[in-house]
């Protein structure tokens, strides 16, 4: 049982980010090829979003890694909650860089994730405390 668990971690470990729990750079390519490599049936598009928080190093210098950390945990919840349960979130590399893919019939529903995204990132983190469930 122990070394079936130490295998399941270390894949899940492979394809995911051990800070955020998001899929990493790996498994949003992955994503990527397989939404792409498939004619579309429902003619839908695959959108990549990416965007990238500027000056974040400046955090870390400030308020310290452990709180820099938090911050970027709460980026990761902030991103999943914009998208649907179908789409992928992900943290793309480095401390400050983050994408997220989806299939729509037109280009505008990358413009609304897009938006979504802009607005749930523009509200201040006023706390970096974990939150109780």
């Amino acid at each position: 049982m122990e070394v079936e668990r130490k295998v399941v971690m270390a894949s899940h470990l492979a394809y995911h980010d051990a800070l955020t729990g998001l899929p990493n750079r790996r498994l949003l390519l992955d994503r990527l090829n397989q939404a792409t490599a498939r004619p579309s049936r429902h003619r839908r598009r695959v959108a990549l979003v990416f965007f990238d928080v500027d000056g974040f190093k400046a955090i870390n210098d400030k308020l310290g890694h452990a709180k820099g950390d938090k911050i970027l945990q709460e980026i990761a919840r902030r991103l999943s909650a914009c998208l649907r349960e179908t789409d992928t979130a992900c943290r793309y590399g480095g401390t400050s860089s983050s994408s997220c893919c989806r299939k729509s019939r037109t280009s505008r529903g990358a413009a609304v994730v897009q938006q979504k995204i802009r607005a749930q990132l523009a509200a201040p983190i006023t706390s970096t405390a974990p939150r109780s469930r």
